[in-house]
């Protein structure tokens, strides 16, 4: 449901009795200052690198189709298959060919966040169809 409304949701702590325990602690020790995280980072440098605790956040993001691609896998070949992309009928075979070409080629890589992984949305409606045994469009 979050993603559907674009939202990124993350729930690392679901653990009942923690919301309930983080409910009682004060609000300025929640967020110290502009510190977010202030009390799970002063927990985290007894066991974590005084750097990896108070380093700047990050996106991390998969190497993506590209890397997929260079890899040479059956079954990824296979769901990017002019033949079964132009059988699903929900993409364009051509327009697949393209990408899968600029994709391919040497040093190619994608300028997140600023251009998509096209192919890699092809690729994981391909597996949806898969597991949930979808009807070709066609």
């Amino acid at each position: 449901m979050a993603l559907a409304n674009s939202v990124e949701a993350r729930y690392p702590f679901l653990d009942k009795e923690l919301v309930e325990f983080a409910k009682t602690i004060p609000p300025d020790l929640k967020l110290h200052g502009l510190t977010e995280k202030y009390i799970l980072k002063r927990i985290a440098e007894k066991f974590i690198p005084k750097n990896v605790v108070e380093r700047e956040k990050f996106g991390f993001r998969a190497p993506g189709s590209p890397f997929l691609l260079k890899q040479n896998v059956e079954w990824i070949n296979d769901l990017l298959s002019y033949e079964r992309i132009k059988r699903q009928g929900y993409f364009n075979p051509n327009a697949v060919e393209t990408l899968k070409t600029r994709y391919s080629r040497p040093g190619f890589k994608l300028n997140f966040p600023f251009e998509s992984d096209f192919l890699n949305v092809v690729l994981t409606h391909g597996i949806f169809l898969d597991v949930f045994k979808m009807p070709n469009f066609c």
